[in-house]
């Protein structure tokens, strides 16, 4: 596929109304696999490290 770009969409992020965010949210694979799939054990102990740090971490919101 090749030739000029062409935009198709818009995306707009905004605020809510009341100023009140979400609370920040947090995806660990390593910990909480999806069912039926596992990670294999050497990306398992790659990833592992990166993700244990991550949870010590607060979440950042903004």
């Amino acid at each position: 596929m090749a030739g000029p770009w062409h935009t198709f969409g818009t995306l707009r992020l905004t605020s809510p109304e009341d100023g009140l965010a979400d609370e920040p949210l947090r995806f660990d694979p390593v910990l909480y696999p999806l069912p039926g799939l596992q990670w294999p054990i050497a990306l398992q102990g790659l990833r592992e490290p990166a993700y244990a740090a991550a949870r010590c971490t607060p979440a950042q919101v903004g």
